[in-house]
């Protein structure tokens, strides 16, 4: 996750949409203020800043839900203001009105049915390595990112969902309006290595299999047309 003061952004991470690779790309563009949040396995390209602090936590205690105000209680004991993967709401309640309001604010959404694939990948390299694809979806895994960028209503509260489908043009449009030098692609693949063989979903999943990540992912598909 990564709030931009110099160039008045704030980027969401979402799971299993390049976000690592992404935040690298990012972070050599930040400024000394600037916020930047650790993940897992660092990279030698990924600047890390500014994200342990104290805030006003009003807002997220009156507002959020239940596991938002635990979480907020334990973050300041910790002092941990932001952190990989927080959810856009969080950050909203973290930052100042005027920030979350003048700020352009995105993150990166992908086809279900692919990045459910990914994540079992990746959990099979790291966690589970005898677990089968089949196995995994029948137990209820699943890549939701919705969370992610909506408010407790399920209403998007961030500027722009840039699909992971066509990252490269996106990206190539969002960073030139904010000014932030892009080369067209990006040039690492921090977590591609999890996943040798690309056969595409539809060869990968059954039917039933699709249907099953299609109705976990019903409001990700309805809000952005998967």
């Amino acid at each position: 996750m990564i709030v931009s003061h110099k160039h008045k952004f704030i980027f969401i991470k979402t799971y299993k949409t390049a976000g690592t690779s992404l935040e690298v790309l990012l972070s050599r563009s930040l400024g000394e203020n600037d916020v930047s949040t650790p993940f897992g396995i660092e990279h030698p390209e990924h600047i890390v800043r500014n994200f342990k602090g104290v805030w006003q936590p009003t807002r997220e205690l009156l507002h959020g839900n239940r596991s938002d105000r635990v979480s907020c209680i334990k973050d300041l004991i910790a002092r941990r203001q932001f952190y990989n993967h927080i959810p856009a709401r969080i950050v909203q309640y973290r930052l100042s009105k005027k920030v979350w309001k003048d700020y352009f604010k995105f993150c990166v959404e992908r086809n279900p049915w692919d990045k459910t694939i990914s994540l079992y990948y990746m959990q099979k390299a790291n966690f589970t390595p005898e677990i089968s694809l089949s196995e995994y979806i029948r137990q209820g895994h699943h890549c939701r990112n919705f969370q992610q960028y909506t408010d407790l209503n399920g209403r998007i509260i961030i500027d722009r969902v840039l699909k992971y489908e066509s990252l490269n043009e996106e990206l190539r449009d969002v960073l030139g309006m904010l000014g932030i030098p892009f080369s067209g692609s990006l040039e690492v693949r921090a977590k591609a290595h999890f996943r040798t063989e690309r056969l595409g979903y539809m060869s990968e999943l059954t039917k039933s299999e699709r249907e099953i990540i299609a109705a976990a992912h019903a409001d990700e598909i309805s809000a952005h047309g998967y």
